[in-house]
């Protein structure tokens, strides 16, 4: 019988080892703690009446000073509820930091081994609020409402079995008044909640978080167009919006919290009546006067709890949201097998492969083979599809028809580590992060030693500009690459794939937009990459292909072309097009 996956907040703890049940023991100490709490309540009812000369119970100290055994008692009370607090915080919040770190981890870990197409459909705003925003809702519930619920029902329980000792109607009418309260607050909740209001917000927040995050990256346009925050059209319309939701929103709990706060708080005023009346039928009694004043004493203090119970309410709706978008992206598939392929050679082979976006037509019944230990070119104008065709070797999308096979297996039928030992890619722009030089390129392989990394950066022709660089390879560089040319950032990435080792190679355009002295060095540096490997480069220079063993020339997603430089130039097709196209750009640029 198949396991059946946990649900909720208990099933993404369960997906990052770490069960629910660990928090129990700093839940048992705040209700505990909350029944301490009652001590004092306690303490002022005997007080009062010792005060007002009624009588105390039979196991009261009758040799002590009424007064002074209240006040022990209360100071007792408050110092035990506030010893078994601390030490509930501190295991809840323990519980709480190592469960969100499990959680993040394993969140970030399940996110990396997700399709390309996954982060083209979530933008990265939704995918930095549910890994940060969402996962810090976790420990919010876990280290505070979690126990503060359990402490409270405990606390609200036991105030109310008191009432109802002393007397139950009164304790009946004091109930009531604070279910009245309350459900004049959970009413507007609960229609808020199915009009899909706490989706709506979150999805608000996520637009804001990714507009504000282009906003910022393209910063120095902006600055040199001189343009605002109004005129970043996107940016500006979601924070009104969300500014408009809200306020939407809180106009339509805003009633229910005050009539909500205005029941509960006065719940001794609406008892008031009644228990004057009862202390009237009988002025003299004794027990109808410490009902009374127990009454006056207990009603209020079974408010504070009630108080709690609508916070608490409120951090479910948010807690909610949050596990579902943290569920959901645990859900998402990696579409990648078990693994234990092993492949026969490292030739790439396209069999009739055709992908989509969506239903945007991409490539179209593409055949063609990479041959092993060959360089294999890949041309055609913008829009071809000739990016698309190299991440589907990388196993970054999955042919909608076809296959992509590489030495005979399937791409898909490899596991993410087997295909990343086996292909090396290059971008046309890749990422530097926020770490040193050496960190940087040893992000191919960590287990590397510090020559291996220095060998792969001098292969990659990084020698020079590091060695101008403050601390050499320990240089720790901004995010994106900040102090690092375009061409320096390609290197890194050229020595990234020295590092790596991998038998294919597959170049997305790495030396595009660069001028002619950087495009010289990247250009070296890759001669030197590709000696050995099966190479696939996606090429917008076609004087950077001339010497490739085949050359692929894709027009609207289909393969309309393929052969040797020469080979194609005798041919009246698109390559020759594109070629005497470029020809005329180059002495454009030479007339300059």
């Amino acid at each position: 019988m198949a396991h059946k996956e946990k649900k909720g907040l208990g099933g993404v703890l369960s997906r990052s080892g770490v069960p629910l049940s660990g928090v129990a023991p700093g839940v048992a100490l705040a209700v505990l703690a909350a029944l301490l709490e009652t001590v004092p309540v306690f303490a002022v009812f005997f007080a009062l009446s010792a005060l007002a000369g009624l009588p105390l119970p039979a196991w009261f100290p009758a040799s002590a000073s009424a007064l002074a055994v209240c006040a022990a008692a209360a100071a007792v009370g408050v110092a035990g509820s506030l010893l078994l607090s601390f030490a509930s915080s501190m295991l809840c919040h323990k519980f709480a930091f190592r469960a969100i770190c499990s959680v993040r981890i394993g969140l970030v870990e399940h996110i990396k081994r997700l399709p390309i197409s996954y982060f083209k459909k979530n933008a990265s705003g939704k995918l930095v609020q549910v890994v940060q925003t969402d996962v810090d809702q976790l420990e919010g519930f876990i280290a505070h409402q979690l126990p503060d619920f359990a402490s409270t029902v405990a606390l609200l329980a036991l105030l109310v079995a008191s009432m109802v000792s002393f007397d139950a109607l009164l304790a009946l009418a004091a109930v009531a008044v604070l279910a009245v309260g309350f459900l004049g607050q959970f009413v507007p909740m609960v229609k808020l909640l199915k009009s899909g209001a706490m989706k709506e917000n979150f999805d608000a927040l996520e637009r804001i978080s990714s507009a504000a995050t282009e906003y910022v990256h393209g910063m120095p346009s902006i600055k040199m167009f001189g343009q605002t925050p109004k005129s970043f059209a996107g940016f500006q319309d979601d924070i009104e919006a969300y500014r408009d939701f809200t306020s939407g929103m809180s106009r339509q709990v805003g009633v229910g919290v005050t009539f909500f706060r205005s029941v509960v708080i006065s719940v001794a005023t609406f008892l008031a009546p009644l228990v004057v009346a009862i202390f009237s039928a009988d002025p003299a009694s004794p027990d109808l006067a410490a009902t009374a004043l127990f009454f006056l004493v207990f009603a209020p203090a079974a408010a504070m709890p009630v108080c709690k119970l609508r916070s608490f309410a409120e951090g479910m709706n948010l807690l909610s949201e949050s596990v579902s978008r943290i569920a959901a992206a645990f859900e998402e598939e990696p579409h990648r097998a078990a693994g234990s392929r092993e492949p026969q050679g490292f030739s790439v082979e396209f069999d009739h492969a055709s992908f989509a976006y969506g239903d945007a037509p991409v490539l179209s019944d593409v055949s063609f083979t990479a041959r092993e230990g060959e360089l294999t070119a890949v041309v055609g104008p913008s829009g071809s599809g000739k990016s698309t065709a190299a991440q589907l070797v990388c196993g970054f999308w999955i042919p909608t028809e076809g296959r992509v096979r590489i030495g005979g297996e399937s791409v898909s039928s490899f596991s993410e580590g087997e295909l990343s030992s086996l292909v090396s890619f290059v971008f046309q722009e890749s990422h530097v992060f926020s770490m040193s030089v050496a960190d940087n390129i040893r992000l191919a392989r960590p287990e590397a030693s510090d020559e291996e990394v220095a060998q792969a950066a001098r292969a990659a022709r990084c020698t020079s500009f590091i060695k101008a660089l403050p601390d050499g390879m320990d240089t720790v560089i901004g995010d994106g690459g900040v102090g690092l040319s375009g061409g320096e950032r390609q290197r890194i990435a050229i020595a990234r794939a020295f590092l790596k080792n991998a038998p294919i190679l597959v170049l997305d355009e790495p030396t595009s937009a660069m001028d002619a002295d950087t495009e010289r060095e990247v250009q070296m540096a890759l001669a030197s990459l590709a000696e050995g490997r099966t190479v696939i480069m996606v090429a917008h220079r076609l004087s950077t292909v001339v010497g490739a063993g085949n050359i692929i020339v894709l027009d609207g997603g289909k393969v309309v072309q393929q052969g040797t430089h020469e080979e194609l130039l005798s041919e009246n097709g698109m390559y020759r097009r594109l070629w005497e196209a470029s020809v005329e750009s180059a002495s454009w640029d030479a007339g300059r």
